[in-house]
């Protein structure tokens, strides 16, 4: 009887366990090219609630592969959002550039970093032109949330800030 009892409990409570599972990837990306803002929007999944979605950029097309070397441009964007706004700044003269993009999301804090071209990765560049942005030092006061900077810090050595 004993022996009962210890097996039924511990069938429960195995069983009472549940896993998280990861967030299926959102679709239908698109990018709209207005000169100097690519506008990328995206399908939030139907059958989540609560999902946030992070979105990536990258010189060339974003795959499983090298999706590490992809920079983070867009983080924590709310459920029913489906767009975000990149300006493309440089700190030198206005020159045209291309970019891929892909979008993630993320349920209970875990990020399906999953990327299916066409679905929710682009598979051609959207071509756009830059525009001049100066740099900027950010002390965390004055409750203003962080920048989110892109590119490599050496692009603004003519400031002779490095």
């Amino acid at each position: 009887m004993k022996r009962e009892v210890i097996v039924t409990v511990v069938a429960i409570l195995v069983g009472a366990v549940t896993y998280p599972t990861l967030a299926q990837t959102p679709q239908n990306i698109a990018v709209t090219n207005q000169n100097t803002v690519h506008i990328i929007t995206w399908t939030d999944q139907a059958n989540l609630s609560g999902e946030t979605y992070n979105v990536y950029v990258s010189q060339v097309p974003i795959t499983d592969l090298n999706f590490s070397s992809a920079y983070l441009i867009g983080t924590q964007i709310p459920e029913g959002q489906q767009s975000y706004e990149y300006q493309l700044f440089t700190p030198f003269e206005s020159r045209l550039v291309t970019y891929y993009y892909a979008v993630t999301s993320t349920v209970a804090g875990i990020e399906n970093t999953t990327i299916i071209p066409g679905k929710n990765a682009t598979t051609v560049g959207e071509d756009g032109t830059t525009t001049w942005g100066a740099p900027m030092i950010w002390f965390g006061k004055g409750g203003f949330p962080p920048p989110v900077c892109d590119g490599e810090i050496d692009e603004w050595g003519f400031f002779n800030i490095i």
